[in-house]
């Protein structure tokens, strides 16, 4: 089994470079070859070897409604943030150029919350455990599909 400690159980998240795991799959956020395209999914895929399309530069922006970190999430590979094109549920998650609204919240369940106020978080569709299964934007549940965690 695999370490990895949330940065919402941390007292000071996390600012710099880090990969992000998902609990359920033990796999890790990542950017399909480390494209360097706007729009390209963000997927689930083994966290090793330790590949720049598998690391990302959290900064934390301040805190939500609930004292929550807010995060923009860098691809290290491509310098594009972790965002949404649509809010509507099943959108894939994708990188986007950054921007003030691509950011997260990330929750003291660990979950990575796009809009606080609907509660939409990032999941792992399914909760398959596969490599190259595409992210998405679900309703926030306590599914480990939607617990993300430093890795």
């Amino acid at each position: 089994m695999l370490t990895a400690a949330s940065p919402a159980a941390n007292a000071d998240p996390v600012n710099g470079i880090t990969r992000i795991l998902v609990s359920h799959s033990e796999k890790c956020l990542s950017i399909p070859g480390g494209s360097h395209t706007v729009g390209v999914q963000a997927t689930q895929f083994d966290c090793e070897p330790n590949t720049a399309a598998k690391r990302f530069d959290v900064q934390v922006q301040n805190l939500d409604a609930w004292d929550n970190p807010v995060f923009s999430i860098k691809s290290v590979a491509s310098g594009l943030c972790l965002d949404v094109a649509n809010t509507r549920l099943g959108e894939p998650v994708i990188q986007d150029q950054c921007s003030p609204y691509s950011t997260w919240s990330w929750d003291k369940a660990g979950r990575l919350v796009w809009d606080p106020n609907r509660q939409l978080c990032l999941a792992v569709p399914h909760a398959y455990k596969s490599n190259n299964v595409g992210l998405i934007l679900w309703t926030c549940n306590n599914g480990r599909e939607q617990e993300w965690s430093e890795y």
